[in-house]
């Protein structure tokens, strides 16, 4: 064996090794005629004859016409597949050796086991009675550690072993003794850790498959199965076989730790492999198969238990999660932000599941409570597990994030482990729990790492020669996720689910309900403004009729009036344009197209008549090509650069227009962040939303220059139908930015 042979325990084909254990004799046999195809080389022992002279012989040669004809009868009419059934006891014909007869199918292959029968077996009757008793005890037993205890006893008692131990394996696979009843001349186990490679993932797999193994001197010599030469002749599937040879590696380990006999009786929770009833014994020790039988039943029985025994383990807390499930709906669906009601009030997401902090991370928005990773390693965090596969939905945990990434190390003391669940599909909307590091000391069942060693032949692994108590310091590691905890994180984010789509829908309602009013209103303002301006062009040309013909009849404080009455028309007027101009937009179709931002701007620049010594117009960068419509967006611009030319009182008047682009959309379309700033009067802070409200001026009515107070009420609405946002930012005395959004060509 060489160096790269070290993983062989993980790799062992132990489900064919071609061998059996010598307490017994294996045949296959042919169906439907009973032709021994296959033989262990053992059958001397058993049969009195070599496997050369039963090989293609009949089964009638072993066992008499009537047992040959109950055989036929099981196999004819019994489930035999995966499933070893118990047939008979009989005695073989040339040597009278009384043996269990164990039949079972597997691969279309019908394979026949033999072994002693004990005279002082415990028969049928006996072992259901025993079965039942402890069944009906262990029923009596609602909390989990005292069900274990009882559980380990009452086998114990059954079987005759020395010890007896529940042996429960980790997220990681490690095992560790939760429950054990042993010779007190023994030293105990209990608590003691044992590596996962101690259980390669083909011995649990085989676990999952055959409920029980037993072993019953691990000192024996392996006895090969021969059989009738065949071109394609395939290795002997034996993951159903009661005998089964196991591993040599298994075998010394047994010896190290001064164990002759032992059995496993699997438990299996959830359909995964949760732990193993581990039986051992300082001298050799077989159970019969009736024996045998009852324990797998009883092995059965308390896994179908283990369901109402973690859940009465956890009941307490899945009431007092429940009442915190509740009061953080509450506060999500009172507050004005739902994240915040998940982080103040009184009940945090680290209340429902302990922590040292927690993360809500949406669109680029971020809520943080307790000890967390900063935001740019939170971000990072969330990247990377986007990256792991099969995370969409059920999203990730581990108690070690370190060992996963190594990277992670330097964020070890805040986040060793974290818990995260996606919220919105495959975004980057993530609720995560961060736990930080805990120096953990855990006592193994000696070093848990196989000993390598130098053979005749070479590099050989073999298990470990010591069970001593080992203890290890491990770093990087956080406590560990449960599986009730994943489950209470599963079920808070399916209600942040829930609500959001609840608001999602109401908010949808408000917005058709919002359109419609916005179309009603603007039919109105048009019909208003229409309807309107015909009177009132009736009372300018007759104020103006009256000053042309009766001046001479009205003293100076009438004309006076009727000037005023000019005036106020003519304000009226450009009052109803506006609104007529404003309620169009609303309409009207807009015609998008490939525009050139800085020909636009030059354009505009020229049909309002501004020279370089009135208004500089600085462009530091090269402007992007917009796709929008070139009519309406000379509006935004013509109204931004007359506002920096009107609202300034600098000597030297300027407006600078950059582009920033901005990630694509879902359409993988471009867009741009338009940034106009110049050096005018400035807005107050207080005024930013009023600027942007319908004939609203700062100012008064004659001052810098006048108007109606309906230009960025247009801009905005123009860049909104654009699909884009309009925003300000300023300093009152020094100048502002208007910024718009828009799609690029």
């Amino acid at each position: 064996m060489t160096i790269s042979d070290l993983d062989q325990c993980a790799t062992e084909p132990i489900h064919i090794p071609g061998m059996i254990q010598a307490h017994g004799l294996l045949l296959v046999l042919s169906e439907p005629d009973f032709k021994i195809l296959q033989i262990s080389a053992n059958s001397l022992d058993f049969t009195g004859y070599t496997p050369e002279q039963l090989l293609n012989q009949s089964l009638e040669l072993l066992i008499s016409s009537d047992q040959l004809a109950y055989l036929r009868s099981v196999v004819a009419h019994e489930q035999l597949d995966q499933n070893p059934l118990y047939l008979w006891t009989v005695p073989l014909q040339a040597t009278q050796k009384v043996c269990d007869g164990i039949l079972h199918r597997h691969q279309d292959t019908l394979i026949l086991e033999f072994e002693p029968t004990l005279t002082s077996a415990t028969g049928p009757h006996d072992a259901y009675r025993m079965v039942r008793s402890i069944v009906a005890r262990l029923q009596q037993i609602p909390e989990f550690q005292p069900f274990c205890a009882e559980t380990v006893r009452a086998v114990r008692q059954l079987t005759g072993f020395d010890r007896v131990m529940i042996y429960q394996f980790d997220a990681d696979g490690h095992g560790t003794v939760i429950a054990e009843a042993v010779d007190p001349s023994q030293e105990s186990f209990l608590g003691l850790h044992y590596p996962a490679s101690d259980i390669p993932p083909q011995a649990r797999a085989l676990y999952l498959r055959n409920w029980l193994r037993l072993i019953p001197d691990a000192r024996y010599m392996p006895v090969a199965i021969v059989a009738v030469a065949t071109p394609d002749h395939q290795p002997l599937d034996l993951s159903y076989s009661v005998l089964r040879s196991v591993s040599p590696v298994h075998r010394e380990y047994l010896a190290n730790m001064g164990v002759r006999a032992s059995m496993s009786v699997s438990l299996v929770y959830e359909g995964q492999l949760w732990g193993l009833i581990a039986c051992h014994h300082a001298e050799p020790h077989y159970l019969s198969c009736t024996l045998r039988s009852a324990c797998e039943v009883l092995g059965q029985s308390v896994s179908l238990a283990l369901t109402s025994k973690v859940h009465y383990h956890d009941h307490a807390a899945t009431q007092q999660l429940a009442t915190i499930q509740t009061s953080l709906l509450q506060q999500m669906t009172s507050a004005q932000r739902w994240m915040d009601g998940l982080v103040a009030g009184q009940h945090t997401l680290l209340d429902l599941i302990a922590a040292g902090g927690v993360a809500i991370h949406t669109n680029d928005e971020l809520v943080v409570l307790g000890q967390t990773p900063s935001t740019h390693h939170i971000r990072t965090i969330i990247s990377w597990i986007r990256a792991q596969p099969a995370t969409i939905d059920d999203g990730y945990h581990t108690a070690s994030l370190a060992t996963k990434h190594p990277p992670f190390a330097a964020l070890a003391a805040l986040a060793s482990g974290v818990l995260a669940l996606p919220l919105v599909g495959e975004t980057d909307h993530y609720l995560l729990w961060f736990r930080p590091e805990e120096i953990q000391t855990i006592t193994w069942a000696g070093e848990p790492t196989k000993a390598v060693t130098l053979a005749d032949d070479g590099i050989r692994i073999s298990p470990r020669q010591s069970f001593a108590q080992w203890k290890e310091q491990r770093a990087l590691h956080s406590v560990a996720w449960t599986d009730a905890e994943l489950a209470v994180a599963k079920t808070i984010r399916d209600t942040i689910r829930t609500l959001l789509l609840q608001q999602a829908t109401a908010l949808s309602t408000l917005n058709r309900a919002l359109e419609q009013s916005n179309a009603e209103l603007d039919a109105f303002a048009y019909s208003a403004s229409h309807d309107l301006k015909e009177p009132l062009r009736g009372i300018h040309t007759y104020a103006h009729f009256l000053l042309e013909d009766y001046a001479d009849k009205v003293d100076a404080a009438g004309q006076a009036k009727l000037q005023t009455m000019l005036r106020l028309t003519q304000r009226m007027d450009a009052l109803l344009d506006s609104l007529l101009h404003h309620s169009r937009l609303g309409r009207v179709e807009l015609q998008f197209q490939p525009v050139n931002l800085a020909s636009l701007i030059h354009d505009v620049a020229e049909t309002l008549f501004i020279q370089p010594e009135m208004l500089e117009i600085r462009i530091p960068r090269p402007l992007p090509i917009l796709f929008a419509d070139p009519l309406h967006l000379s509006e935004v611009v013509q109204n931004l650069l007359s506002n920096a030319l009107k609202y300034s009182q600098a000597a030297h008047k300027w407006v600078e227009i950059s582009a920033t682009a901005l990630p694509l959309d879902a359409d993988q379309q471009p867009w741009y962040r338009i940034d106009v700033e110049d050096n005018g009067i400035g807005i107050a802070e207080a005024h930013y939303e009023t600027i942007f409200r319908l004939f609203k001026r700062l100012h008064g009515r004659d001052q810098f220059g006048g108007g109606t107070g309906v230009g960025l009420t247009i801009a905005k609405k123009i860049i909104e139908r654009h699909g884009g946002i309009v925003a300000v930012q300023s300093t009152l005395g020094k100048g502002t930015i208007f910024t718009f959004t828009i799609r690029g060509a």
